[in-house]
C-alpha cells in the first residue's frame, strides 16, 4: 500500500461509503487519508493500531506450512486479548478470524476447541461473554 491507494479509494467513494485500508509504513502521513485504518496480523496474538484499531488472532496456521506462526492461544490468553480490545474502546475491533480454516486463524465452533459452557466453543464463548459484561447484556 501507499498514500496513492488511500488517495484513489477516498475519491472513488465520493463520501458514499466507508473506507477502512491497511497500514503500511508512513500511512499517518498521507494527505488524503480513508474512515480508517487496520492492519492484517494474524501470526501475532495481538495487533493494535492505536486511534484506529485492534484485532486478535486465536492463531495462525496456514495450511501450507510444517508449523504454526501462531500456536492456538489459550482459553485464558484469548480472553485476557479479548477484554484488552474491549478496553481500547478502538473505534474498528477485530477478530481474525471467524472461518479462515486454511490460515488456521478460525474462532467459529470445532471439535478442537470444545468446551466452554455451551456449544459454540471457547473462542465464540470468549467473545459473547465479554461483549456481554462490557455492554452489560443480561443472559
Amino acid at each position: 500500500g501507499n498514500c496513492g491507494v488511500s488517495r484513489r479509494w477516498s475519491q472513488a467513494s465520493n463520501d458514499k461509503w466507508y473506507v477502512v485500508l491497511k497500514t503500511f509504513p508512513g500511512f499517518k502521513d498521507c494527505e488524503s487519508q480513508p474512515d480508517h485504518w487496520h492492519e492484517y496480523g494474524p501470526a501475532f496474538d495481538v495487533v493494535h493500531v492505536v486511534d484506529y484499531s485492534f484485532a486478535v488472532s486465536p492463531g495462525f496456521w496456514r495450511a501450507d506450512l510444517k508449523e504454526p506462526r501462531l500456536p492456538r492461544v489459550s482459553d485464558a490468553l484469548f480472553r485476557t486479548n479479548v477484554q484488552d480490545m474491549v478496553a481500547s474502546n478502538e473505534d474498528w475491533q477485530l477478530i481474525t478470524t471467524f472461518n479462515e480454516w486454511g490460515e488456521g486463524t478460525a474462532v467459529e465452533a470445532a471439535y478442537d476447541w470444545g468446551g466452554g459452557n455451551n456449544n459454540y466453543g471457547i473462542y465464540m464463548e470468549a467473545l459473547h461473554d465479554i461483549h456481554h459484561r462490557a455492554n452489560k447484556v443480561e443472559r
